[in-house]
């Protein structure tokens, strides 16, 4: 195909040359070599043809006579050195020419609705993989001339999806290159994240991300593979009491999606937004300032959004909390709202206390937010509790004015304040 295209690009430019030249001789040079280049890459150009056609036709001949409309075809990458799936594109044309009904399934292509619509059972799994190798798992298969294979599922009886595992599995060992062996794992793992073997699916995508970072993305339709196994895995490890693994799974996550709300769940050890929703919180309420409230701050700049106690100097919100016995820390994010940015006002400092019977009241935190473009962002803070741990404290939240004295528009956010669970 590649001299075919040289071919063509030759006789173009001749007779470019001849018709910007006007001299028929000068153009004789290039219609002879591309007559020559013709008459050397016709006989390749000819077996190619007749390749394709008793391979990819003879193929789809195959299956359309042997397999049924219910049936599902799998194609997938093998001995390429890059993810190309030449079934991909042959197959579902010459089954097209035929008529033949049969589903055609692209591994490295897989969607989430592709695998939603297939039968669970009653239909037969093929797979037509290139594979010059000619490495093969055992059973029915049917080899054609240019290293193509069509093998017949040996297990009929089994659901669709398992059926295409084990397919995908036979042929792993025959992927020797990083790409193609990657994206068998990635689409084996979600296709057993989608059966609930959460633990091999796991080690799978583990496996495919580890050989190609760059490729993996893990990303199908609206699922995220990562995702998925995840929340798999908690569930897995909760219901086996397996707590500590549970947090270190929901820790992971968070570090890729930090509002995801199963990891925050196993995490949290008390959520003091949701405390102070619950009125089991004491508030240090100064007449004419704008009350403790729950509002919504979003960036402008990318649209990180998080839902804030709005604490307004000189403004405090304490709470009575008995600590777990296991190491915690304190989590937040600050910021100013951004609507206020431009009120004139020099921002507001955020301040952080605890006390218990035996100590007196600790500052453990404190900082200045302004105004100005530096700090208009959220802001990250982890306190650690451990110092505290099985004992009961008094935390408490408390804004002041900047370092001017100006309360001008000193809407303060502290983003869902957590104590949770170190994972370390």
């Amino acid at each position: 195909l590649s001299i075919g295209a040289g071919l063509d690009t030759l006789l173009t430019q001749s007779g470019r040359f001849w018709r910007g030249n006007g001299r028929f001789p000068d153009a004789i040079p290039f219609l002879a070599l591309g007559l020559f280049m013709t008459a050397v890459s016709w006989p390749l150009l000819q077996d190619e043809y007749q390749t394709i056609e008793r391979d990819w036709k003879g193929a789809a001949e195959y299956i359309a006579q042997e397999a049924t409309p219910d049936d599902v075809i799998v194609t997938m990458p093998v001995d390429a050195a890059t993810e190309f799936n030449a079934a991909v594109l042959m197959l579902p044309y010459y089954l097209n020419r035929i008529g033949a009904p049969q589903k055609v399934l692209a591994v490295r292509h897989l969607t989430q609705s592709q695998l939603d619509n297939l039968p669970e059972n009653g239909a037969q799994v093929w797979s037509v993989v290139v594979n010059r190798q000619k490495q093969a798992p055992e059973g029915e298969l049917v080899s054609f001339q240019g290293g193509l294979q069509v093998r017949r599922s040996p297990i009929p009886t089994e659901p669709v999806a398992r059926q295409m595992m084990d397919m995908i599995e036979q042929y792993l060992p025959a992927a020797r290159a990083p790409l193609p062996q990657c994206f068998l794992q990635e689409d084996l793992a979600y296709l057993y994240a989608r059966a609930q073997d959460f633990a091999t699916a796991d080690q799978l995508f583990g496996a495919a991300k580890s050989g190609c970072p760059e490729q993996v993305d893990g990303r199908y339709g609206s699922q995220d593979l990562f995702t998925l196994i995840a929340h798999g895995l908690i569930d897995d490890y909760e219901r086996d009491g397996a707590i500590t693994d549970a947090r270190q799974i929901a820790a992971q996550l968070l570090s890729l999606n930090p509002k995801d709300e199963k990891a925050l769940q196993i995490l949290t050890a008390v959520n003091l937004l949701q405390t102070f929703q619950d009125g089991a919180a004491q508030i240090t309420a100064v007449p004419n300032v704008e009350p403790v409230q729950i509002k919504r701050y979003t960036m402008p700049h990318n649209g990180d959004w998080g839902d804030v106690l709005m604490i307004h100097p000189p403004n405090a919100i304490s709470y009575q909390i008995e600590l777990p016995d296991e190491p915690t820390r304190l989590q937040f994010r600050i910021a100013m709202f951004p609507d206020s940015w431009e009120w004139g006002g020099d921002g507001a400092t955020f301040i952080v206390s605890v006390e218990t019977d035996a100590v007196p009241a600790t500052i453990l935190f404190n900082q200045y937010i302004s105004n100005d473009s530096v700090d208009r962002d959220w802001h990250e803070v982890a306190i650690p509790l451990t110092d505290f741990a099985g004992q009961t404290i008094t935390l408490t939240l408390a804004t002041d004015p900047g370092p001017n004295g100006d309360f001008t528009g000193d809407w303060a956010g502290w983003e869902t304040p957590r104590i949770v669970y170190n994972t370390e």
